[in-house]
């Protein structure tokens, strides 16, 4: 690789760098994607598995937004339908207000009708059916105890489950590789090569050998997740911002499974808020999914300062969250030994946020610091796993105007 002259190196072999390395690849352009540990080993590991088709930016009357994630999951649908399954999600609902079935059937079919494409080109076995207005006693059993006579119906959609995080990233790194794109993990990017103030390359150092090499290039994408941010250039009008503050997202799963009916959402209560959506109040919906015989349930945040490397949680931190799922589903009475697994990543935080009052990051965000006419650093802020091929095409885009592709 360092023989080789790129149009671009990829800093981040995540959900994030491999979508954009596979993305420029297809699209003509020579590509190198680095990844200082494995692929897809950090934040895009530990993801709740659900390509959201965005039905709760219906309630942000986030149209665009919308469209962008029913087109990223048909991206994935389409890659790798094997390693995807379609499973359906439930919401019980009360007799009045947002959670009524008045207003979710009007959300539900104006869902159904924006994301009506939603299956074009796909095989089969990958299609997912239309929404519905379900009995509560059709409802998940951890949902209704012995008592269903609270709700007045249940919300029932699809949405798609990643049966192996990082078996779906192999096989967009595959798609890359197919396209031209070279590749190497195990190898950390250090500091870029500037001559007169033009980007000539990353450093990169073997973590094994300690051996160091230079890939020549026009442009460095950044992509490495908390990393994001490590190479400077001169200033620009982003260098001013407070720095960024991130939160910690975390998920556990279970040794059994909730439900034989499929996913349901549970209202929880913590810091995270959201202030754009119409009429939200203090709760927001966390969710138990199905995994053959076990239950993934998340996601819950928390705020940090900063983040780092350590993603272990505290046993006081376990406990709370725990606590927090038994309040909600009681009928579950899930116990600390029943827990097999905690994992976590890190999503960036909008500025201002606090301890108090917290907001994720509304869109990816897309940092150009350019050196040259034809050559610079593009920093990519990732939020959502769902919609990484929607931001990689945002790539694609902002390069095309300071690249010729082969």
């Amino acid at each position: 690789m360092s023989q080789n002259q790129y149009d671009t190196v990829v800093v981040g072999g995540g959900i994030y760098g491999s979508c954009i390395a596979a993305c420029l690849a297809q699209s003509g352009y020579k590509t190198a994607l680095v990844e200082a540990q494995d692929f897809g080993s950090q934040t895009s590991a530990n993801s709740l598995r659900t390509l959201h088709g965005g039905l709760r930016y219906l309630q942000h009357f986030n149209f665009k937004r919308f469209q962008r994630s029913v087109q990223s999951r048909r991206y994935f649908l389409q890659l790798a339908p094997q390693l995807i399954e379609a499973v359906p999600f439930h919401l019980p609902l009360q007799r009045r207000g947002l959670k009524s079935p008045l207003v979710m059937r009007a959300a539900l079919k104006l869902s159904d009708f924006l994301s009506r494409d939603r299956n074009h080109g796909l095989e089969q076995q990958a299609h997912l059916p239309n929404s519905s207005i379900v009995k509560p006693s059709a409802l998940p059993s951890a949902l209704l105890g012995n008592d269903n006579s609270n709700y007045a119906a249940g919300a029932r959609w699809h949405e798609a489950i990643i049966l192996n995080n990082e078996a779906l990233i192999l096989e967009i790194l595959k798609s890359a590789e197919q396209a031209g794109c070279d590749m190497t993990n195990h190898c950390r990017a250090q500091t870029l090569e500037i001559i007169d103030n033009e980007v000539q390359g990353v450093w990169i150092e073997d973590t094994q050998s300690q051996n160091k090499h230079l890939l020549r290039c026009k442009w460095v994408v950044d992509a490495a997740g908390f990393n994001t941010g490590q190479f400077k250039l001169k200033p620009t009008p982003d260098s001013n911002k407070q720095p960024l503050q991130w939160a910690r997202a975390n998920n556990f799963i279970i040794n059994r499974r909730l439900s034989n009916k499929g996913a349901f959402g549970i209202s929880v209560t913590d810091s995270l808020k959201d202030h754009r959506a119409a009429g939200k109040d203090d709760s927001r919906l966390c969710f138990c999914i199905p995994l053959e015989n076990n239950t993934l349930i998340g996601t819950f945040y928390q705020h940090q300062e900063a983040a780092n490397n350590c993603l272990d949680l505290s046993a006081a931190e376990k406990s709370r969250l725990l606590e927090q799922v038994n309040a909600a589903l009681p009928n579950a009475n899930i116990d600390p030994s029943e827990i097999t697994q905690w994992h976590s990543g890190w999503l960036p935080l909008k500025p201002g946020s606090s301890v108090e009052a917290f907001e994720l990051e509304d869109h990816s965000r897309l940092i150009n610091h350019q050196a040259a006419n034809n050559s610079g650093l593009l920093e990519v802020y990732g939020v959502k796993y769902t919609t990484a091929p929607a931001v990689a095409q945002d790539v694609k885009a902002m390069l095309a105007k300071h690249l010729k592709s082969n």
